[in-house]
């Protein structure tokens, strides 16, 4: 439960962690540089586990070309102030009165930075570049989500009072956090990150968990609301009997039954009696017994007239497996489906006349005693007949090319194939081979769908199979990374594979023959988040479709 002590202010500082253009946007745990920061918070707790902290800082942001290998030769560097206001929802894993405490946040702020880039060293080759970031300015407002973990740490007994650490990144929406955008890397936004020491100071009274006026340093049972008599213990039914030492702790009884009503005065307390209201016996479970029948009465269909267990407690005279109460024959042994009575069968079917739908002419029962048809007359019964309308030979259905698949299962009913194709032939390995190599070398111009000139190669084997194979149809996926926008992309992967089988009709290739879809950034085969991976899922996929 919520402490009284729900509001804290504390402060907050360490290092700033710079990831962004300067650094390839690469992300590691504790950056390329490190700078300061500090700030001032104030937390609210909304239950023992969740809280939302606000949040004013600043720190101080740097890097250099210098500091990375692969674009030390760059020669741009910079430095940031940045104030940031921001909340934070957060997760005590624990709960927050613990001695140590780990927990998770997530929010979401205002970003205000002060960018100082420097591209005095800059490489002649991004002078357009570098004048279109210095044309954006160093002033610049984004939002900011911080993301991360902590740890607090409880000093002093019966005191919140924490210090603890914490790390976090915090993405931005801008990439201009560096003042650098063109003439680095453009495509992604840059990244803030802290490590430091957070200290907290609770405001308000002593603790009381349960909230029922007694602190917990007094109350021996704190996170449950009491009373006084009990030292902050609850007497939930008011008995005078604490819930501890209550064995019916929400029903007031008596202390001679440990606290537990007997409602009917059968002897058998309420918890354990299934008719607390109607007085019984023990051996029923506290419920009454009126026939003597061992059933009790709420179980018993004839609670006035000793009977049988397995016929719910009525009699069965003459032991037909229907009691005298719905038997119509109840000193005649019969058939339960005659209602306790004989029933004769004309036909000797085993179907009794009453159930027979032709009782003179003997058939299966799954028919209602009747014979069964072969619609086709192709001597299988529509009962066991795949298609009971059409003669054939394969479970009752035609199989024209004799491959062994139905027409009705067959995509290709007159060409001849295999199980594992549906029907239609195999896809020979080398078209396998040409298809898979065309996931790699079919490439376009950036941000376009017009083909390079290296796809080519690739795509005039695809045309040679096609017209050495014309039973073969084909399907061209396009796919994109995550970078930029996803209708974007998706409109991008349309054009793309449709700029395929436009090449292919051009090579001579029914157009009939081929269908195109995108499937924009919704299907990839690497992680976006690194280069490699980002390349791999720029690709085109062919596939043969029958």
């Amino acid at each position: 439960m919520l402490s009284a002590q729900d509001w804290e202010i504390g402060a907050q500082g360490g290092y700033s962690l710079y990831h962004g253009d300067v650094t390839n946007n690469e992300i590691s745990f504790l950056g390329d540089t490190r700078d300061g920061f500090g700030g001032l918070f104030l937390r609210r707790y909304f239950a023992d586990a969740l809280g939302v902290r606000l949040n004013a800082s600043l720190a101080e942001y740097s890097g250099d070309d210098r500091n990375n290998p692969d674009i030390s030769s760059r020669g741009i560097s910079f430095n940031t102030d940045a104030f940031e206001l921001s909340a934070q929802l957060e997760y005590h894993v624990l709960g927050r009165e613990k001695k140590f405490t780990p927990y998770v946040f997530a929010g979401l702020g205002l970003l205000s930075a002060d960018a100082n880039p420097n591209f005095q060293n800059a490489i002649s080759t991004l002078r357009n570049s570098i004048n279109e970031d210095r044309a954006l300015g160093s002033q610049n407002t984004g939002l900011v989500i911080p993301l991360g973990v902590g740890l607090n740490f409880h000093p002093i007994e019966d005191n919140l009072t924490s210090i603890g650490v914490e790390y976090s990144l915090r993405p931005t929406s801008s990439d201009l956090l560096d003042g650098i955008s063109n003439s680095a890397d453009p495509d992604n936004n840059d990244f803030g990150g802290t490590l430091g020491l957070v200290v907290g100071f609770p405001i308000g009274k002593a603790i009381d968990t349960d909230g029922d006026g007694i602190s917990d340093k007094k109350d021996e049972c704190p996170n449950t609301f009491g009373i006084k008599l009990f030292n902050g213990c609850p007497d939930s039914d008011s008995d005078g009997i604490v819930d501890s030492a209550d064995n019916c702790p929400n029903a007031a009884g008596t202390s001679e039954n440990m606290g537990c009503p007997d409602s009917d005065g059968d002897g058998v307390l309420d918890k354990d009696d299934n008719c607390p209201n109607i007085a019984g016996l023990a051996d029923m479970s506290g419920c009454p017994d009126a026939d003597g029948d061992g059933i009790k009465d709420s179980d018993d269909d004839c609670p006035n007239t000793k009977g049988r267990r397995n016929m719910a407690g009525c009699p069965d005279t003459d032991r037909d497996g229907v009691p005298d109460k719905d038997d119509d024959c109840p000193t005649e042994k019969g058939l339960k489906t005659n209602r306790g009575c004989p029933n004769p069968d004309t036909d000797g079917d085993g179907i009794v006349d009453l159930e027979d739908k032709c009782p003179t002419e003997a058939g299966p029962a799954d028919n209602d005693g009747c014979p069964n048809p072969d619609s086709d007359g192709d001597g299988i019964a529509d009962k066991d007949d795949s298609c009971p309308n059409v003669a054939g030979t394969l479970r009752g259905c035609p199989d024209t090319d004799k491959d062994g698949i139905a027409d009705k299962d067959d995509r290709c009913p007159t060409k001849g194939g295999n199980i594992d194709a549906n029907g239609c032939p195999k896809v020979d390995a080398k078209t396998l081979e040409v298809f898979s190599r065309a996931m790699n070398d079919v490439r376009f111009e950036t941000n376009s769908n017009r083909l390079k000139q290296s796809s080519q190669a690739v795509l005039n084997e695809v045309a040679d199979i096609m017209r050495a194979t014309p039973e073969y149809n084909v399907r061209i996926s396009g796919h994109t990374d995550s970078v930029g926008n996803d209708d974007s992309n998706q409109r991008l992967s349309e054009r793309r594979s449709a700029a395929v089988v436009k090449y292919l009709v051009d090579k001579g290739i029914s157009q009939t023959r081929l269908s195109s879809v995108g499937f924009g950034e919704t299907s990839p085969i690497a992680d976006n988040n690194t280069a490699e991976g980002r390349r791999l899922n720029r690709r085109v996929e062919l596939r043969v479709v029958n």
